[in-house]
């Protein structure tokens, strides 16, 4: 086999990687999980309506791992999706504020071990995807 020569004395351009720049870092910092989940603690309000306080400490350990198995918003984004449901309210109150009706009423679900989604409250929706 023969050497190939070299053509010409200037240098390769750089292979770029985006892991290592500053702005990819922060990125992925930003969307990494903050520490871990916290525990319902709200046993007063949430009555029949809500089963936070039935939630076990795998289940809340497993779907907190699961918001943050990937760094990406999109992804985590369209996983919050996946867990709530939207609808319009089906009545309108009177109030006496200046401030509007709701145009869209949100329900919290986290799946249970067994794959049923189980209804609970907005605080304990986000501290156990500890979203502030």
């Amino acid at each position: 086999m023969e050497a190939y020569p070299k053509t010409t004395d200037k240098p390769r351009k750089r292979v770029v990687n985006k892991a290592a720049w500053k702005r990819t870092r922060e990125k992925l910092e930003r969307y990494s999980s903050p520490g871990a989940p916290k525990k319902p603690s709200c046993k007063n309000h949430c009555g029949k309506t809500f089963s936070c306080t039935l939630l076990t400490d795998r289940e809340i350990r497993q779907f907190h791992d699961m918001f943050y198995l990937s760094r990406d918003k999109l992804k985590q984004d369209a996983f919050i999706l996946k867990y709530t449901d939207h609808c319009i309210p089906k009545r309108s109150r009177k109030t006496t504020c200046l401030r509007e009706n709701r145009a869209v009423s949100v329900k919290y679900y986290i799946p249970t071990l067994s794959h049923k989604k189980v209804p609970v409250c907005q605080k304990t929706f986000l501290g156990i995807l500890r979203i502030y």
